[in-house]
């Protein structure tokens, strides 16, 4: 699979194809499902990514200004290296959470629970802002915020452990993260060997409308588990309050590792 580091970007007020925005500043990023992403009214940031089996996952963070088209310049580096991470964020301040931290190891992943945190004022590396409930990687592409709450939903812990929690942070402080609830999971628990396969969702993508979170699409396990498909569910939550997700209809077609954004 060639690495592509090109840039897109559309005008979200009105409908149009998209245009060329600039591209990354190097080729360690392999394909937007393995980078994370957070960004402020001025500043976007890709953080993290993968590298490949011969160089393994890069901490860097690097930016674009929005109101300008051009390339990636260097921010600063993460906690902890890794890619397939979440990210999200308030006008202030960009969170990352979960990770593979490592190259892939004799088919194991690596995962991590640490959340680390920066601010939009000025460029410079991460620091550590706690650790999520559990270990994941890729809890969601990009999680859903309210201003104050930012929730991340799915995830997998190992190749075919998947995740049907939801956890929550309150992004202006530090700490770990809280519970939050349980995702509709759509998947099949069959016995697998000596023990039962998960009934979680791996590579959900949210957005909000600064009220309401949405998870859509993501990947499962099918009866024939480990076998895993996508899906074309969509659920959501009342962010500002803890509880289950709520069935909300259907996408056009099963996709996951979506890259969604949202407007004011």
């Amino acid at each position: 699979m060639g690495r592509k580091t090109t840039i897109d970007y559309v005008t979200i007020a009105s409908t149009s194809n998209a245009s060329d925005f600039g591209d990354l500043r190097t080729q360690t990023h392999m394909g937007a499902a393995n980078v994370g992403a957070s960004n402020s009214e001025t500043y976007g940031l890709y953080i993290g990514g993968y590298k490949g089996t011969s160089g393994g996952t890069t901490s860097d963070m690097e930016y674009v200004t929005m109101s300008s088209t051009g390339n990636t310049q260097f921010w600063g580096s993460l906690t902890v290296n890794g890619y397939q991470s979440g990210g999200l964020s308030d006008p202030n301040r960009g969170i990352r959470f979960g990770a593979i931290y490592a190259t892939w190891q004799g088919g194991s992943y690596v995962d991590n629970n640490k959340i680390g945190y920066w601010s939009y004022s000025s460029t410079g590396n991460a620091s550590d802002f706690g650790n999520l409930v559990e270990n994941s990687n890729s809890m969601s592409n990009t999680g859903c915020v309210n201003g104050t709450r930012g929730v991340m939903g799915g995830g997998q812990r190992d190749n075919y452990d998947y995740v049907e929690h939801m956890q929550y942070v309150t992004i202006a402080s530090t700490g770990n993260s809280t519970d939050h609830g349980d995702l509709v999971t759509y998947g099949m628990q069959n016995q697998w060997g000596n023990w039962w396969g998960p009934d979680g969702i791996y590579w959900p993508s949210g957005v909000s409308d600064g009220t309401r979170g949405e998870f859509w699409g993501g990947v499962v396990p099918d009866d024939s588990y480990p076998s895993r498909v996508s899906i074309d569910a969509v659920q959501y939550i009342t962010i500002a309050s803890t509880g289950n997700a709520t069935d909300a209809g259907n996408l056009q077609d099963e996709i996951h590792a979506m890259a969604c954004g949202s407007g004011d």
